[in-house]
């Protein structure tokens, strides 16, 4: 037998070919036209050059009559008819809806009507429904299934049937069709809708069902915008009831431009709401708005990028609202802008960019009526030059007794805009524990600092300034004593402690005109060996002489316990002097503990 190989190749087939076959364990042939008629039957319709029956959603060509007799199982049918149809019935998507047709003008003759009676389906029942250019047809996942176990209740979502994820569709039309087929599949709930990857544009906000899901593939795939080639002045979501907006949840997608992407205005506040994995972007009022009552709302991985606000609450009260990481960027006014807030958790969430350098009172974060707020492991870095502002909040009793009012643990702080260190503007308690500053920062007077935080200078509050005033004698010598008990600041495991020394001569002349001759400020280190045993040291940082060649010399000579011990002596200066003035104030300016806090001391 020959070998294939050396066989010469077959020339274009004809069907009269003899192929070898076996049958009933005996040799035969068959020519090649035989084969191919016993194929064509098992071979899909598009092959056959057939235009077949109905198939699954999204078939591509159908006649009427296989039409009105596909099953009722199938969600979604798609009638495209080729060039030689002369019924005229509109190519479409079609979808099945249940509900009563009787007395409606069906398609039967195709001539204008958009409902098409199924063969199976009583006009009571149901009837598949024309869906405009704006529709959508359906996928569903069944109930029962792993997937709907995940997801919580089955979903329907728009498909390649109808929305594409173009920008001239109105995405409105279609959640309002997905979400009123969900609900007549489930009717305890508002169901799920379910927006594939593609961009989806408004011309109206939708109207948000209570206990409904609204998902996507994704912020980076799924986004639904405001505007083709503009922001179009409305919310992209606002509550469909108007008594409260409860139990919904919004995530995988993304929400571009309008004056909000979503917008809550309830009489009765809102209850358990979800964001997850959503981008809010560009909207001009906030990402978030609502007028009253945000309440029990989690977040997670949410981010707010070049909005006038992140999330704004106008009025009472904001309570029980967790963040989970996510990040509040490129923000206009605030990132958080709150009336009411009551245990608000920020939890891993980043605050970045945005700081407005040119409004130096501007806040990253403005709260009123204010208890029991956390942010942990949270960064901050080139936002509003003040990090914080909170009115009304509550007092240090009270931040005791519920264990902080405004907390921040373990958080970083890099610089505001401008690289320079943050700034606060805050009334009631707050707390740093284990926080880190890029910039030497001071943070309110009031504040409770614990545990290690780099770069934080606290201000608190010593005793009066150390002031004396002597009429000196030329060339006496002159022993002062600064009691530096008298205005000893508290500092916890205290480590060093920096004064002010400031002294300065001062005398009037035989013509009654009145000068300073010097004045010079001297630093005083001050370290704690144990308890109050204190060990000073004297540094001259600034020297004016100002007239008459006058000198003084000045050294601490000893020193107690609580007590430092400075020489003093004035030289070179006019003998008919009638009056002569030797001048001196004591403050102090700085302290550190052993775990490195530093602290800014003023006065009482």
């Amino acid at each position: 037998m020959a070998k294939i190989s050396t066989m010469p190749i077959a020339e274009d087939l004809a069907g009269g070919e003899i192929l070898p076959v076996v049958q009933g364990g005996t040799a035969k042939r068959m020519t090649l036209a035989v084969l191919r008629s016993a194929i064509v039957p098992y071979l899909q319709a598009w092959y056959k050059g057939d235009q077949g029956d109905t198939g699954p959603a999204n078939s591509t060509y159908t006649r009427l009559a296989a039409l009105q007799a596909a099953p009722v199982t199938n969600r979604s049918y798609h009638f495209a008819p080729d060039a030689a149809d002369t019924s005229g019935f509109p190519a479409a998507p079609y979808f099945y809806k249940l509900g009563d047709f009787s007395g409606v003008q069906y398609a039967a003759d195709f001539v204008s009507g958009d409902k098409v009676k199924l063969t199976a389906v009583p006009l009571a029942t149901g009837a598949l429904v024309r869906q405009n250019a704006n529709s959508v047809s359906y996928r569903q996942i069944s109930a029962g299934t792993a997937l709907d176990r995940i997801t919580g209740s089955s979903q329907l979502d728009a498909f390649i049937a109808g929305l594409r994820g173009e920008y001239a569709e109105d995405a409105t039309t279609i959640l309002e069709q997905l979400f009123a087929q969900s609900a007549s599949d489930h009717r305890d709930v508002a169901g799920h809708a379910h927006l594939p990857r593609g961009q989806y544009s408004q011309t109206r906000s939708f109207k948000m069902p209570n206990s409904a899901v609204l998902s996507g593939d994704g912020p980076r795939a799924t986004k639904l915008q405001s505007y083709v080639d503009g922001n179009r002045a409305f919310p992209l979501l606002t509550n469909a009831d108007s008594g409260g907006a409860l139990f919904q949840t919004i995530r995988q997608i993304a929400l571009w431009g309008g004056t909000a992407g979503y917008h809550i205005d309830a009489t009765g506040g809102c209850d358990d709401i979800r964001f997850q994995d959503v981008t809010f972007f560009g909207q001009t009022q906030a990402g978030i708005v609502c007028e009253r009552l945000f309440q029990t709302t989690e977040l997670r991985n949410v981010e707010f990028d070049q909005c006038t606000r992140g999330i704004w609450v106008k009025e009472h009260t904001s309570n029980a609202i967790f963040i989970f990481g996510g990040a509040f960027k490129n923000l206009a006014e605030a990132a958080l802008d709150l009336n009411g807030v009551e245990a608000l958790v920020c939890v891993g969430t980043r605050f970045e960019g945005g700081g407005d350098s040119t409004q130096p009172d501007k806040a990253t974060i403005n709260l009123q009526n204010v208890r029991n707020i956390s942010f942990i492991s949270c960064y901050f870095e080139n936002t509003h030059p003040v990090l914080l502002r909170s009115r009304r909040t509550g007092g240090l009793g009270a931040a005791l007794a519920n264990g902080g009012t405004i907390a921040f643990t373990s958080c970083h702080f890099t610089q505001a805009v401008g690289e320079v260190p943050y700034g606060w503007d805050v009334e009631g308690a707050i707390s740093f524990t284990d926080c880190d500053f890029y910039l030497p920062t001071r943070v309110p007077s009031q504040a409770q600092v614990r545990g290690h935080n780099r770069n934080l200078v606290h201000s608190i509050r010593a005793g009066q300034l150390t002031s004396k005033q002597i009429t000196p004698v030329l060339g006496l010598n002159y022993l002062l004593t600064i009691n530096l008990s008298d205005a000893l600041p508290v500092v916890s495991n205290l480590n060093v402690l920096t004064g002010r020394l400031t002294t300065t001569f001062a005398r009037i002349d035989v013509n009654g005109v009145g000068y300073t001759t010097f004045s010079r400020e001297y630093l005083v280190v001050v370290r704690s060996l144990a308890g109050l045993a204190l060990d000073g040291s004297v540094k001259l940082v600034q020297s004016a002489d100002v007239e008459g060649g006058a000198t003084l010399a000045i050294g601490i000579t000893g020193q107690t316990s609580q007590a430092l011990q400075i020489f003093a002596n004035v030289q070179g200066v006019a003998a008919d002097d009638p009056v002569r003035f030797l001048s001196y104030t004591f403050s102090w300016v700085q302290g550190s503990s052993r775990a490195g806090n530093l602290y800014d001391v003023g006065l009482a």
